[in-house]
């Protein structure tokens, strides 16, 4: 509202936005193995969405912090350990951030006894009702995974039990003869003397 102006009305410069969107940040996590045997190692992944340049990580398992900022994580876990992760993203418009993970309860299977044998006439008898593998030698017995076995050969026998994947000790060996009476015609008429 001044009186005496030049270039009245007057123009500002311009000035250019950009206007970035917000990123949702989430992470979910894998792993390989699910089911292991006890005192085996797991390793788990995370996946992450909008999680920029630079995430980091922070592991839990049983909601207590574990591992190490990495997008993977490998420890042994016990029976109905629960893992997950929280990323949090780089970005700078983000929502949702940190995101946490899916959570995977781990299955631990124990390994199974180490398994004896016992002897009757041919047959021999795993301690274990299922999961039996038979050897001869060092060599498995093809289709003899039963709880008994007959020896058909000489040679030292042994058995190892699978369950879960998780297999035991091999059973110490038994060594076999393999005994058999053949009846014939042809000896009707033998007679044995005393000497």
């Amino acid at each position: 509202s001044e009186l005496c102006t030049s270039g009245n009305p007057a123009t500002s410069n311009g000035i250019s936005i950009t206007v970035n969107p917000i990123l949702p940040v989430s992470v979910s996590i894998a792993t390989s193995v699910n089911n292991v045997c006890e005192g085996s190692s797991a390793t788990f992944y995370a996946t992450p969405a909008n999680g920029g340049k630079t995430p980091s990580y922070q592991w839990n398992v049983n909601n207590m912090n574990a591992g190490t900022n990495s997008s993977t994580y490998s420890y042994e876990p016990l029976n109905n350990d629960t893992v997950k992760v929280i990323m949090t993203s780089s970005e700078s418009c983000t929502s949702i951030n940190p995101a946490t993970s899916n959570s995977i309860t781990m299955v631990i299977f124990p390994f199974p006894a180490k398994p004896s044998i016992t002897v009757s006439n041919n047959t021999l008898t795993s301690t274990a009702p299922d999961g039996n593998q038979w050897y001869l030698g060092n060599n498995p017995i093809a289709g003899a995974i039963n709880q008994h076995y007959i020896a058909s050969e000489n040679g030292y026998y042994s058995v190892m039990v699978t369950l879960n994947g998780c297999s035991s000790e091999m059973s110490d060996s038994t060594y076999m003869i393999i005994t058999s009476v053949q009846s014939s015609d042809s000896y009707v008429n033998i007679t044995v003397f005393p000497n």
